[in-house]
């Protein structure tokens, strides 16, 4: 007999949805189709084959939320005009987590502990949730790169309980810098390899792997009943975190119950027998069949060269080897990387060098080239320096062998010389020199020669005439022009010698040009010598 008046409709298919916490699977089912069929079924399509700890979780008007019975039929067990949807989840925990052989097993395990754990359901110090929130980034993003990571990069809302928030007042900020610290520490971890440290540490909680039920005991106070992997617990009302008394399987001899009592049957015979009382009869159904799936993991758990066992241990192998396999292929495939990433450092390296030397041997050549330049600008100073020594020295000479009051005075009468017609003409007297020239030796001759000389009259304003060259066999002599007509330079025209005056200011006037020209040189020079220090020191760093 079919219940809700359901009529037995041959060949006749239903649709069904079966969710997990990352994918979602749509079937199309046989009327008479079991929950045992369903859940292989759903296994198999995700390829799961630890398939004794899953179950099909779904939510029932009548009974609330509860879990898919494997032996009855589907349609037995839920309502026709319900959508049929139900959820995969670990319906037992394992004992170890370790005990999960395939990949896909423990990341569904993974992801439930995780969402119970933000949800509040198992209870999590605040220094734990840190470091688990670090493996969860781990797993999701990979090793920690200070480059690529950004300030807000982690979600700290996603990774972390909300009780956590209300207990410490602590920025969003200080709780990524927090979870940052142990993140940055797990190097090198895999996917896989950061959720099993995840669940190795969730195991340790209190609250791993109990499913509590309400009820109350014989004396009638409200207590809770706990199902777990290793036995029994019972909490008081005020506290489901630390269990007021445990029982462990081995400990426990029979469990079974009676209308609202579920009893526990302990193997000491002094000790009396557990009662609780469930809030109705069905919920006791779900908790005998609760402690019948933990009982028979622990005990499959322990039998030794049980078929099951065996059959984990061969699927454990392969897996480890298969995990062994994608890791040397891993390890083979980043010492590739590395080693074209190190090849092609090498190779831009070796450009960097040679740009370098080239830039050096360029460097050096510059450096010839001031030091060259240094050399002809010294040289240019010492050339220029022992000019302006050697003026002085003619100057000096000059001053001293030409005393003022030994000039010839100006002839007197100069009017109508210029017989051509130039009737106003002025006369100026041109001194080629009274010394010797520099460098060369006086003549042995003593006394005064005079060499002839023309004067030349200038058009416009003066007229230009040579004085005579006179020799000194003793330079300490006085220099004197002869003084008689008949030394006269040119015959028929006066003897004419320009005034000291106007010959000392023409003489003076040229030395301070060359006295402004040394210094504007110098001043270049010492710029120049400057400039080219602060080049070589340039060079030399």
């Amino acid at each position: 007999m079919f219940p809700f008046g359901c009529s037995k409709k041959v060949g006749k298919l239903f649709t069904v949805k079966v969710c997990s916490l990352e994918a979602e699977l749509e079937f199309n089912l046989k009327w008479n189709t079991t929950g045992k069929e369903l859940l292989a079924l759903v296994c198999q399509t995700i390829g799961i084959r630890d398939s004794g700890y899953f179950g099909l979780f779904h939510d029932d008007s009548n009974k609330g939320n509860a879990w898919l019975q494997p032996n009855k039929k589907i349609l037995q067990q839920i309502h026709p005009k319900q959508t049929h949807c139900f959820m995969l989840l670990l319906k037992f925990y394992p004992e170890d987590v370790s005990d999960l052989s395939q990949d896909a097993s423990l990341h569904l395990l993974f992801l439930q502990v995780r969402q119970l754990i933000l949800r509040g359901d198992i209870y999590c110090p605040a220094e734990v949730c840190v470091l688990l929130a670090s493996y969860d980034v781990q797993a999701k993003h990979g090793d920690y790169v200070s480059s690529t990571h950004k300030c807000g990069m982690i979600a700290c809302k996603d990774l972390l309980p909300s009780s956590v928030f209300h207990l410490f007042s602590m920025t969003p900020d200080m709780w990524e810098d927090r979870i940052k610290h142990w993140y940055s520490q797990h190097q090198g971890l895999s996917r896989r390899e950061a959720e099993l440290e995840y669940l190795k540490l969730a195991q340790e909680l209190k609250m791993y792997g109990v499913t509590l039920y309400p009820g109350s005991n014989k004396d009638g106070a409200q207590i809770w009943l706990g199902a777990t992997p290793t036995g029994l617990n019972i909490y008081c009302a005020e506290n489901a975190v630390d269990p007021h008394s445990s029982f462990r399987w081995p400990e426990i001899k029979n469990f079974g119950f009676k209308n609202e009592k579920f009893t526990v049957e302990l193997v000491k015979k002094c000790s009396q027998n557990v009662v609780f009382v469930a809030q109705h009869v069905r919920m006791n159904g779900v908790i005998f069949d609760m402690c019948s799936g933990y009982h028979k993991l622990f005990l499959r758990r322990r039998e030794p060269n049980s078929r099951e066992g065996e059959r984990v241990k061969s699927h454990t192998r392969e897996e480890k080897c298969k995990r062994q396999v994608e890791q040397e292929k891993q390890l083979r495939e980043s010492a590739e990387k590395g080693k074209a990433i190190a090849e092609a450092k090498l190779l831009r390296r070796e450009e960097e060098l040679k740009l370098f030397n080239a830039g050096l041997h360029r460097y050096r050549e510059a450096f010839e080239l001031l030091s060259e330049k240094s050399r002809v600008v010294e040289e240019q100073a010492w050339l220029l320096t022992e000019s302006a020594t050697s003026y002085e020295q003619r100057v000096n000479r000059f001053s001293s062998t030409r005393p003022t009051d030994q000039l010839p005075s100006t002839v007197e009468n100069m009017a109508a010389v210029d017989q051509g017609g130039t009737s106003s003409g002025k006369f100026e007297f041109e001194r080629n020199q009274y010394l010797p020239p520099y460098g060369e030796e006086p003549p042995t001759k003593l006394g005064l020669t005079a060499e002839p000389s023309c004067i030349r009259i200038v058009p416009s304003h003066t007229m230009m005439c040579q004085a005579p060259k006179y020799c000194l066999s003793d330079p300490e002599a006085p220099l004197n022009p002869p003084q008689s007509s008949s030394d006269q330079l040119c015959p028929g025209v006066p003897s004419m010698v320009p005034s000291s005056d106007t010959f000392m200011n023409q003489l003076l006037a040229e030395i301070e040009k060359e006295k402004t020209e040394y210094l504007h040189k110098s001043r270049h020079l010492f710029q120049l010598c400057k400039d080219l220090s602060l080049k070589i020191d340039e060079l030399k760093n």
